[in-house]
């Protein structure tokens, strides 16, 4: 069977998956702006990012070595590794929160950075922290087998679900506070890890031994890789904790309600694309279809950007009304935080291929380096902006330290000449959201003055004007249609001929 058809149905599952938790994140983040003080909500974005940068350091990053090597194995093989990886984890990760909470780490830390009211709900996040890991690795491997819906699904009922009944409760007046809203968290995460075990070989699962000679492999791949995540983790942990530091939690509340409405259109658009192409790409690297690796690789950059374009371009344009909206008035200044924050996600987007293309390639150590000299970056930047210029200051460091990483990646990898910078169409796409924004901009001295539709029917004519630039300057085309065509049609003929191997994976 092509793979045309299954890459471009699960896009579209993968899409509307992104859309639902879209939707939930939004109505989430106007529930909790519009009930949490900014020093709660900055409470909630800090333990947001002791989750993200909790998993690498206790889960010492080897859910990698399961995206790197899962691909093509028997199921034996796939639930050998995912048993020993995550009996490890689990045991590093357990051990390490007993001593934190043992020894009261976890409140010596907490009164530096004016967090000592919040112990019980980082300790719920402790809770938390060891369901991720779970979630993590299992999650992976269903993308690492290519089982891209399961793993869709696990993610919504972890990430999103959960949010719906939170709202329901709040609009019938219950009151919500941030321990309420971790308890949910768990509950979903629950669900989704139930969902993922359900969807695997428990019986095969069971039975294999737990194979200490893994570990040795895993390690040695996974170790490299860590200061990766850690660099990441910390270029989008320091500045909040930086600003807590410097300005107090307030300040991180608004700063992180600025960041969390501009990460949405990156979840939605270029983190749909890099997980359901990547676990392609690995396949294609370890079968030697360079070719098929590059284009999966051009295409990842591609169409991560061009989803991207028009949902910032929107909230740039309506950035007070959106912030407004969705908001209490202690969160007035939020919305200037905007602009300064829109190139993060395209950064991100940008530096997806070459990353991916140096990981495939088992350049880790290089990847290292270059995670490591935009932490240091970011961290200077942020301790020598932050006092002055605040929030912005901290966008500022944010931004720059993720520039000084995308040219890294893409001097190291310009030569291999994998990724097609010119059939991307970047440059067009990068117009045509120019044109959108000016566009925008004088259609809101219109609609300011007027009624909440008036400010619909300008969104509305922003994207249709997005998409008719893209049309017309070459980046949406026949391609694109055709791919849309193969998501929904598949012969009867190729379905007869599909079989399922021992990994999951339907044959050609």
């Amino acid at each position: 069977m092509s793979l045309v058809q299954p890459i471009a149905r699960q896009i579209i599952h993968t899409t509307w998956m992104h859309a639902l938790s879209l939707v939930a994140r939004f109505l989430l983040i106007w529930c909790l702006g519009k009930t949490f003080l900014p020093d709660e909500y900055g409470a909630y974005a800090i333990i947001g990012t002791v989750l993200s940068i909790g998993i690498y350091l206790f889960g010492l990053n080897l859910y990698v070595y399961m995206t790197r090597q899962a691909p093509g194995k028997t199921v034996t093989e796939g639930m050998s590794i995912l048993k020993t990886l995550l009996a490890f984890e689990m045991t590093l990760g357990l051990a390490a929160v007993m001593i934190v909470i043992g020894s009261g780490l976890d409140r010596i830390i907490l009164r530096q950075f004016q967090l000592a009211s919040f112990v019980t709900e980082f300790r719920l996040a402790a809770l938390l922290l060891l369901l991720d890991l779970i979630k993590m690795e299992i999650l992976r491997y269903h993308n690492a087998v290519k089982r891209i819906e399961v793993a869709n699904v696990m993610q919504f009922l972890a990430w999103s679900l959960w949010v719906l009944p939170v709202v329901g409760l709040w609009a019938l007046g219950w009151p919500l506070k941030l321990s309420g809203v971790l308890l949910a968290w768990i509950l979903g995460t629950v669900a989704g890890i139930a969902y993922g075990l359900g969807r695997l070989e428990i019986r095969t699962l069971l039975l294999v031994p737990f194979d200490r000679r893994l570990l040795r492999p895993a390690l040695a791949f996974s170790l490299p890789t860590l200061l990766v995540s850690i660099g990441h983790s910390i270029i989008f942990l320091s500045d909040r904790w930086l600003l807590a530091f410097f300005a107090g939690v307030d300040v991180v509340g608004r700063y992180a309600y600025a960041f969390s409405l501009m990460n949405i259109f990156y979840l939605l658009a270029s983190a749909v694309m890099v997980n359901v192409l990547l676990p392609y790409a690995v396949e294609a690297e370890n079968r030697g279809e360079r070719q098929r690796r590059n284009e999966l690789l051009t295409a990842m950059l591609k169409y991560g950007v061009l989803g991207l374009g028009i949902g910032v371009a929107v909230l740039i344009i309506h950035d007070h009304e959106i912030v407004t909206l969705m908001t209490r008035l202690e969160y007035e200044g939020a919305a200037e935080l905007l602009p300064w924050l829109a190139p993060v996600p395209f950064l991100l987007a940008v530096m997806s291929a070459p990353y991916n293309l140096l990981y495939l390639n088992n350049q880790t150590l290089r990847l290292s380096c270059f995670y490591g000299i935009g932490m240091v970056a970011n961290v200077t930047l942020n301790f020598l902006l932050i006092p002055s210029f605040g929030g912005i200051g901290a966008a500022m460091g944010t931004v720059l330290a993720l520039a000084v990483i995308t040219g890294l990646l893409y001097r190291a990898t310009w030569s291999e000449a994998a990724i097609d910078w010119r059939s991307s169409k970047i440059s067009e796409m990068m117009l045509a959201v120019c044109v959108v924004l000016a566009v925008g901009w004088g259609l809101k001295g219109w609609v300011l003055p007027q009624a909440g539709l008036a400010w619909l029917g300008s969104m509305a004519a922003m994207v249709i004007l997005y998409v008719i630039l893209n049309v017309a300057f070459g980046v949406l085309g026949r391609r694109e249609w055709q791919l849309l065509v193969a998501s929904s049609v598949v012969p009867l003929e190729e379905r007869s001929r599909t079989k399922v191997t021992p990994s999951g994976v339907g044959s050609v």
